[in-house]
């Protein structure tokens, strides 16, 4: 993430916070990395657990009460705390489900969980060989897959989205889809094109020959071009152009009352 990325993602991460967090509340950071996110939020009480231990003693020196932890296993009662923030976090583990379950458990009935995570992003490039880690993300998330998750498969209630990350890095955030310059389309087109010259005369082909036409590449270059060009028209066209590199999205634990 660019450093501009991770300014904006922050504060419109803390601002959620703010909106729906009382001062003085227990506040955990789940994957809490140098502790940015919550290093100038002095108003609540701050926690952060991690498993890389470079990062804690960060995360301490910014004021944090750190706890070296895995998220399947936290070290902490149930209903400890008001909220939980995790950032950039969910499309990195494995056994997501008793990360989840976890994360809800140390939540105090009332209080909220608040997710951000990438928004749509497409996960082929984790799959090719220049990749610095084994593994790095592996699911991808929207609003509406959220939603189904958190509302209605663990009973959470939807409080509240926003997007934030509008800083344009990757192919993935075009809005409207382009044929990559390497996919075999090109060369398929071309190839019937030399069979049958008439085809150029075929509506249908036609529009299929438009799609190929400009190139997801092309388009990523076209975007950044007019970013360094011309930012008042790039600021006019952005929200038409690309989608926001991450969502936040905030849930209420609500709790049934048990019986007897």
């Amino acid at each position: 993430m660019a450093d501009d990325q991770i300014i904006e993602s922050n504060t419109d991460t803390l601002d959620i916070l703010r909106k729906y967090v009382p001062k003085g509340s227990k506040v955990l950071d789940a994957g809490v990395g140098y502790g940015l996110l919550l290093s100038k939020a002095d108003e609540y009480e701050k926690f952060g657990v991690d498993v890389a231990i470079p990062y804690l003693k960060i995360a301490q020196s910014n004021g944090i009460i750190t706890s070296m932890s895995m998220l399947e296993d936290l070290p902490f009662h149930d209903g400890t705390f008001d909220a939980v923030v995790t950032c950039d976090v969910l499309e990195h583990v494995f056994g997501l489900d008793r990360v989840l379950s976890e994360l809800i458990r140390v939540i105090r009935d009332g209080g909220y969980l608040i997710v951000r995570v990438p928004n749509e992003e497409r996960l082929d490039g984790y799959l090719t060989d220049d990749q610095p880690y084994a593994h790095s993300h592996v699911r991808s998330f929207n609003l509406t897959s959220l939603r189904l998750l958190f509302e209605k498969c663990l009973g959470l209630q939807f409080v509240d989205h926003a997007y934030t990350g509008h800083f344009f890095g990757i192919s993935s955030q075009l809005r409207y889809p382009c044929v990559s310059i390497k996919d075999p389309l090109h060369e398929k087109i071309k190839f019937l094109l030399s069979k049958n010259k008439k085809l150029t005369k075929n509506p249908y082909f036609k529009s299929i020959i438009k799609l190929a036409d400009i190139s997801t590449e092309e388009m990523v270059d076209a975007v950044l071009g007019l970013r360094k060009t011309e930012p008042s028209l790039y600021e006019a066209l952005s929200n038409s152009l690309i989608k926001s590199a991450e969502i936040i999205v905030v849930f209420k634990i609500s709790r049934p009352e048990k019986n007897g």
